[in-house]
């Protein structure tokens, strides 16, 4: 069985109640992107809008007593093969990743007051290797302990364990989820973004906080923990549909998080980029020889304001040096 649990804390969400059409803006939105992924994994295409006849395996389980949760599953066809096949819960964390800027690990950790988490956390980045599962365990310990947190800092850890599981999951994945075309990418992002946005409404009253899971025979994941800040921003944003060529100089990068800096003579500042879990892997060299380099081009999904002025890059490919030098 592939299984998403929505699970709402705080607020209301903790008498096991929820504003009526609060709750049902999200039920509404998380249904039609799930509908529309699975139209997608199973014919590669999805349609504009959801009627009667959009065809679903995906059914709604009984609410648990506790804090509001929701839980949906999807269940397989055996006579039909998938034609991009991958799991719905492969697909949403697919999404989550592209659509919701993460926090700065750094910078989170250095808000909890807690310096032997910080010299822990940091000993498993070291030598660009980064050991995933000892990292959210290191993280986990550390939430379940609750050792005097504040619950700002409880929340960032949260945060930062569904950050690494997200990671984690869709690096184990990368080889499935490359069956997806960036054309495919760019369709799902752009689709996607203003039905995620939709994850901020119950968090006006009924909740402080949102938690999305998956569930699968390897186990269950938390894929992200959001606040009303982190949802909402995406209610600000548009992704462009087609992918830009870039001239940038690359002066950071995190090989943690996937997560840099860039200098454009167009773009004001010292503007974000952010590489997708899933490409990390395939990125690495070039972007390492990149980053040696003043100048280099990139392909990225440009992510702009509603005024449409140009805020961050999603980066999906870097021209190897080699390449670049025949070009000239």
């Amino acid at each position: 069985m592939d299984e998403l649990n929505f699970s709402f804390q705080g607020g209301l969400s903790d008498l096991n109640r929820m504003d009526f059409y609060e709750a049902a803006r999200f039920q509404y939105a998380a249904a039609r992107l799930s509908v529309k992924l699975d139209q997608f994994r199973k014919t590669g295409r999805f349609s504009k809008r959801v009627t009667t006849t959009s065809r679903t395996n995906i059914d709604l389980f009984p609410f648990e007593r506790g804090s509001f949760n929701l839980k949906i599953a999807a269940s397989e066809e055996v006579d039909e093969k998938p034609k991009i096949d991958v799991p719905l819960t492969a697909l949403w964390t697919y999404i989550i990743e592209r659509v919701f800027q993460p926090i700065e690990t750094s910078a989170a950790l250095d808000l909890i007051d807690d310096n032997a988490l910080r010299s822990e956390f940091f000993e498993l980045v070291e030598n660009n290797i980064f050991d995933s599962s000892a990292a959210i365990e290191v993280l986990r310990s550390r939430l379940e302990t609750d050792r005097g947190l504040a619950p700002s800092e409880s929340e960032l850890l949260a945060r930062l364990i569904s950050e690494v599981e997200r990671r984690a999951y869709l690096i184990s994945h990368s080889d499935l989820l490359a069956q997806i075309t960036p054309e495919q990418d760019a369709a799902l992002v752009t689709m996607a973004t203003p039905l995620l946005s939709e994850l901020a409404v119950p968090l006006r009253r009924s909740a402080k906080l949102v938690t999305i899971s998956t569930m699968d025979s390897l186990g269950t994941r938390q894929i992200l923990t959001a606040n009303q800040e982190t949802a909402s921003a995406l209610e600000s944003i548009k992704i462009d549909k087609e992918v830009s060529s870039i001239d940038v100089n690359i002066v950071q990068y995190n090989k943690e998080n996937g997560w840099g800096k860039f200098r454009n003579v167009n773009w004001e500042g010292i503007p974000s980029f952010s590489i997708p879990a899933d490409r990390k892997d395939d990125l690495k060299f070039n972007l390492l020889s990149a980053m040696q380099e003043d100048k280099v081009s990139v392909d990225a999904y440009i992510v702009r304001s509603r005024s449409d002025e140009p805020l961050r890059l999603i980066l999906v490919d870097v021209n190897p040096i080699d390449e670049l030098d025949d070009l000239l």
